[in-house]
Parts: C-alpha cells; sequence; structure tokens
C-alpha cells in the first residue's frame, strides 16, 4: 500500500533515490524514531525532498520533510514492514493516543475455573474515571479531553471528518467551551489522533488475546465503491467473541495465493 505516484506533481517512485548523508549536514536531525520507519530521498532532477517507508518493497512516499506521525499512521498499515518494525510502531503510537491521557485503562487477569467456558482465565478491561486520573496523575488536559471524546463521536457515528474544518462546527466549540477550547482540523484528527487511538485499542486488544487459548483466524476480501480492494482478518476465541485485527488495502497488489499466506501468517507476528 502507498503513494507510487504524487497526483500533482506527476512525480512517481522510480523518480527519487535514496539521500547521502554527509558530515557536515546542516538542519534539523531527523529523529531516530523516523529514522527507522523511512528513508529520506530526493528528486533526481530537481533535488527535491521526500521520504519513503523503509519497508521492502513497498512504494509509499511523501514530499518534504517526514513528520512521526504520518510515519505511524503509514507503518501500522504497510505490509511490507518486518514484524519487528510494525510492533514498534504500535507501541510508540500509543504514547501519544489521547485514550492513554484522558481515559486510562488496565488489563486485569483473574483465575476463574468455570467448566462451562472453554478459557482458563477470564480477563477484565477496567476504565478509570477522569476524576480518578486527574488525582492519580494530575489534571487532564482540557483539550485533550474534548478532542478524545470528539474522535469517539466522528469514528463511532461515521461522520465526515470534513465537518470539523466548517464555520459552524468552530462556532459550536467556541460558544460550547466559552472559547477554553480551540477547534482542531481535520487533518490532525484523521492523521494523528485516530491512528494513536487506533494503536492504543489494539494494545489492548492483544493483550486481551494473548491470555487466551484456541484462537482461530479468520479473513476475507472485498471491494469498496471508489472501488479499492479490502481485505479484513479476525481472530475468534472459544468463547465465540469475534475481534477485528487488521484491514489490507490491497488494491495496488497482485491477489496471489502467497500474498493472501503472508496477510494471514502476519497475525502470529502481532506484538
Amino acid at each position: 500500500m502507498g503513494l507510487t505516484q504524487n497526483s500533482k506533481s506527476g512525480i512517481s517512485f522510480k523518480d527519487l533515490v535514496d539521500a547521502v548523508k554527509t558530515k557536515n549536514a546542516t538542519g534539523r536531525k531527523q529523529s531516530d524514531d523516523i529514522s527507522r520507519l523511512t528513508i529520506a530521498c530526493v528528486h533526481r532532477g530537481s533535488g527535491k525532498l521526500y521520504w519513503r517507508c523503509r519497508g521492502s518493497g513497498c512504494r509509499h512516499f511523501r514530499a518534504g520533510n517526514c513528520q512521526l506521525s504520518r510515519a505511524l499512521s503509514h507503518a501500522m498499515q504497510c505490509t511490507h514492514l518486518s514484524p519487528s518494525l510494525k510492533s514498534f510502531a504500535s507501541t510508540r503510537s500509543t504514547q501519544n493516543a489521547l485514550g492513554a491521557k484522558v481515559t486510562p485503562k488496565e488489563l486485569q487477569i483473574e483465575s476463574q475455573e468455570d467448566d462451562d467456558s472453554p478459557s482458563c482465565k477470564k480477563t477484565k478491561l477496567l476504565r478509570s474515571t477522569l476524576k480518578d486520573t486527574a488525582i492519580a496523575k494530575g489534571t487532564v488536559k482540557f483539550d485533550d479531553d474534548i478532542n478524545h471524546k470528539i474522535v469517539m463521536l466522528f469514528c463511532v457515528s461515521g461522520l465526515p471528518l470534513r465537518v470539523l474544518d466548517t464555520p459552524q462546527w468552530k462556532r459550536l466549540m467556541e460558544t460550547a467551551t466559552k472559547f477554553k477550547y480551540k477547534p482542531t482540523s481535520s487533518t490532525m484528527v484523521s492523521g494523528t489522533f485516530i491512528p494513536a487511538e487506533a494503536a492504543l485499542v489494539r494494545s489492548y486488544q492483544v493483550t486481551f488475546l494473548q491470555t487466551l487459548v484456541n484462537l482461530t483466524v479468520t479473513f476475507d476480501g472485498g471491494s469498496t465503491r471508489k472501488p479499492s480492494s479490502v481485505y479484513t482478518i479476525h481472530i475468534s476465541t472459544a468463547d465465540r467473541e469475534c475481534f477485528f485485527v487488521e484491514a489490507y488495502d490491497a488494491t495496488d497488489e497482485k491477489h496471489t495465493a502467497s500474498y493472501i499466506e503472508n496477510l494471514i501468517t502476519s497475525v502470529r507476528a502481532i506484538p
């Protein structure tokens, strides 16, 4: 999955070459986290700066200096990255998740003898209240709390994110919060908040599944109206609980038996 060509400029992946590092290079040094996931490159003709995914065979690239949020957003859905790098990207993303800031959760595993249940352990997901969190870790930022609720509203309700950029929405939020909250743009929500929240939910999900036995992996493919080709992977427990764990945009891929096998077996590398 990736941008094999920039539709606006006509730049294609083959026009790029990896940037050469020099000892006397000036400017801001790229963070180690970004360097682990991406490679800096330049256009053959213009010398303009770009960056591309480090995954072997991935043709995703973008112009300019790489932002960590964009690198993490792509890395978590890239099928070309190694399991260790995908694990790193997922773990790193959870550090910025709004859900971890305003409603931290923790998993409490309890042994339970139950002849009617095939599971050896039962896991409870506990959610602390915002008040408890504030007492334990200090005052939670007001903006973080509002942004987290906005993410939940738009994701669960399926609302278009472009609403966040309208004057009507901004006036509503300013009036409702008495100008204590500065409205967030749709690009910030889609590029940073949602991917980080997805990584956090995934970490809780994986921690839960790791306590169980007799798990079943299922997959299915389909097309959207765009159209785009999508593969989804679910894991079912012995108690018939089903968890959505992966989705891949396979529009630009060849749907061979080997490709599908790699999608399914990659679930074993879930961090």
